[in-house]
């Protein structure tokens, strides 16, 4: 066990101001920043709330929590999604499911020959769960090693890529609270729909609930739109669990946001995304 895994936040913290203080970018002080970065993010024994702070222009976190100026809820981290049951407790239940749901599971029930799991890639049942997305791509999980919050003008906070992907390429997964489709705002921005009970080929027809990560999820809770988007959000199996997963539309370049469309006529003229920026400035110079 090295000392970082020992140290606790605070001390953490502590490390990260003394590794500024003597930044020179060298390829050792990088490691240690990432070391660092990864340990802020890791939960600790006595399972206190992790908030999410922006970096600087040398990446560094700013010891201050990420707040919502117009909630001013502090989201905080989230591993794999989660069900308040309180809040399915009035909703009529699923046929042939659980009942009130506890865990995510309860909300599923899979057809194995259309839904293909993602980590073992079989069309038959099995038990890889949301622990074995972390195994397959661990480099997509520890995500201060790939990706860094920045300010975002106008936009609040984005996710900026540090490294260069590949198109379609899984970026890592969106969790929060699953919520029923009647408790969640629809017009919320850190609102997903994600499939619940019996999987129907008509898409219409589909029951659906909301992954809500307004105030607790994954860091792409902090992906903001574009008209024309880099990701997307895909559903797939995992084992016996349907989860939302972001990939990549495109080759994504080091420094370059990551987006995903929020949908038809979410901002109307109002967007801020670039390329309607973009094209509003072109139509002034017109």
């Amino acid at each position: 066990m090295t000392l970082i895994e020992l140290m606790n936040r605070e001390q953490i913290w502590e490390a990260l101001e003394t590794l500024k203080s003597n930044w020179r970018g060298y390829r050792a002080q990088v490691a240690q920043q990432n070391k660092l970065l990864k340990y802020l993010y890791m939960p600790n024994k006595d399972k206190t709330p992790i908030f999410f702070y922006a970096q600087d222009t040398q990446n560094f976190p700013i010891n201050n929590p990420i707040t919502n100026k117009k909630s001013n809820i502090q989201p905080t981290l989230l591993l794999t999604n989660i069900v308040p049951t309180e809040e399915w407790s009035n909703i009529k239940g699923i046929n042939g499911l659980i009942w009130p749901p506890i865990e995510h599971r309860d909300l599923i029930l899979l057809n194995y020959q259309v839904e293909v799991c993602l980590i073992c890639n079989s069309n038959k049942i099995c038990y890889c769960e949301s622990l074995s997305f972390s195994t397959k791509f661990k480099d997509r999980e520890d995500w201060t090693t790939s990706f860094c919050l920045k300010a975002a003008k106008g936009k609040g906070y984005g996710i900026f890529a540090i490294k260069e992907f590949k198109n379609s390429h899984v970026l890592g997964q969106y969790v929060g609270e699953l919520l029923p489709k009647t408790k969640a705002n629809s017009k919320s921005t850190y609102n997903a729909s994600l499939s619940i009970g019996k999987y129907n080929q008509d898409y219409n027809r589909q029951q659906k609930c909301f992954i809500d990560a307004q105030q607790q999820g994954s860091v792409f809770r902090f992906l903001n739109h574009s008209c024309k988007p880099n990701a997307e959000l895909l559903e797939q199996r995992c084992g016996i669990e349907r989860i939302l997963v972001v990939v990549t539309k495109q080759d994504i370049l080091k420094g370059e946001e990551v987006t995903i469309n929020y949908g038809e006529g979410y901002f109307g003229c109002k967007c801020l995304c670039q390329p309607c920026l973009d094209s509003k400035r072109y139509k002034r110079r017109r």
